[in-house]
């Protein structure tokens, strides 16, 4: 059910990115932080990666997105291939679409 919904933000951020602001919250901190299931945080980041660039920087600011996925990124012990996934995918994120590297991601922990 929840990965359904990943799909109806995936669709409504297609139309129009300034509404995610509505949602940033429950993704920065309830999927990506607190969920169990590893498929809803891998469909999530996947989501993340497509439409970054079109979410306005104020609502990745306000909501820490970058603090949450770098946590999730740091804590994320590649044990299998879901895990593998969720880690590379976090990295990804961060380094290449918003721009954080090593020593911002150090001073994003302190």
């Amino acid at each position: 059910m929840r990965i359904v919904a990943i799909d109806v933000v995936d669709a409504v951020l297609e139309k129009n990115a300034e509404l995610v602001d509505k949602f940033m919250d429950i993704i920065a901190n309830e999927i990506l932080l607190r969920a169990k299931n590893n498929r809803l945080k891998i469909r999530t980041l996947q989501m993340l990666l497509k439409h970054i660039e079109k979410i306005p920087r104020e609502i990745t600011y306000r909501y820490n997105l970058s603090r949450a996925l770098d946590i999730l990124e740091y804590n994320t012990i590649p044990k299998n291939e879901d895990l593998r996934t969720i880690k590379t995918l976090a990295r990804k994120l961060l380094e290449e679409k918003l721009g954080y590297g090593y020593e911002e991601r150090i001073r994003l922990r302190g």
